[in-house]
């Protein structure tokens, strides 16, 4: 039975058409297992052909780590780190993609940037992020996979508005709490039909 993510108000979608590049962004810990080598490496790879920048939400043991890999991969400019905070609407409404790097077993983030409007994208081996996609979303082998489907993102229409409000739609219809309430009603329904 998936979480339920209590959504704020449906995205404005004109709020992202002033970012002429592409956002990607992540939010959790940095830590070894969030795997943010991944992101890192695959930015790098497809700031070779096109504009892409990430934003790194949250904090931890790896910040300073981090920091350096990305100095060290010529992306430093590119990348924004924000400390964590509870309210994220705001830095979801600015990206464009939002990344699963790590191995995750249900990806609520992915699910709250796809409210949001938000493209995810996870490794294959993300675990159980990888059931929590929409129709759209996208699964990569490897950091060469991550680095051209970025560069590839730039300008697509499956960033576009019409797609991010689809996006939500699909999200809020599928995890909102409503949706959980209604799957949790239906399951205690059929326990008691075979006297559970």
């Amino acid at each position: 039975m998936p979480n339920g993510v209590e959504f704020g108000p449906a995205p404005d979608q004109r709020a992202r058409a002033a970012n002429p590049h592409l956002v990607v962004g992540f939010v959790g810990r940095w830590a070894d297992v969030k795997r943010l080598d991944r992101l890192l490496g695959g930015l790098a790879r497809a700031r070779r052909h096109a504009d892409v920048r990430a934003v790194l939400v949250g904090g931890g043991p790896n910040e300073q780590q981090l920091r350096h890999l990305a100095s060290e991969l010529g992306v430093a400019e590119a990348v924004e780190f924000v400390a964590q905070r509870l309210e994220l609407d705001e830095l979801f409404d600015r990206m464009d993609v939002i990344v699963q790097t790590g191995i995750e077993s249900f990806g609520m983030t992915l699910v709250e940037g796809c409210g949001r409007g938000a493209l995810p994208l996870v490794f294959a081996d993300a675990g159980g992020a990888v059931e929590v996609l929409p129709p759209d979303g996208v699964v990569v082998q490897d950091v060469e996979g991550l680095g051209r489907v970025l560069a590839e993102l730039v300008a697509a229409p499956r960033i576009g508005g019409a797609a991010r409000a689809q996006r939500a739609v699909w999200a809020r219809a599928n995890y909102g709490i409503e949706a959980t309430v209604a799957r949790y009603g239906r399951l205690y329904e059929r326990a008691l039909a075979r006297g559970v």
